[in-house]
């Protein structure tokens, strides 16, 4: 395809609405990132996508790892509700880790 073509292609497409404005990120937008993908891959929501309900250990533990590093790298410099944010977060993360981990290891019945 020529330069020209694919510039013509490009025109005949339809055009995207901007996405609207979203606020400044904080730690609690980055943590509840790490926070949404655990609990997807961890089974405890399905993917919203492929509106299945998965496990990968592996990316969960990653998951939870990434807030706790947060948490570390940020200790003193937090406010109380971030604080408070954080570790219900990692709370929920580790539960959720634990149950699939329980559901994985349960043996199958039927």
């Amino acid at each position: 395809m020529s330069a020209e073509q694919n510039t013509q292609s490009k025109d005949k497409e339809p055009s995207r609405k901007p996405s609207p404005p979203l606020p400044p990120p904080t730690l609690i937008s980055l943590a509840q990132m790490f926070y949404t993908e655990c609990m997807v891959v961890t089974g405890a929501m399905p993917n919203p996508f492929a509106k299945v309900r998965e496990a990968d250990p592996n990316i969960a533990k990653f998951q939870i790892e990434c807030v706790e590093l947060l948490v570390k790298k940020t200790e003193g410099n937090r406010s109380e509700e971030e604080s408070r944010a954080l570790s219900s977060m990692l709370d929920q993360m580790r539960m959720a880790f634990v149950e699939m981990k329980r559901s994985q290891s349960a043996p199958k019945s039927g």
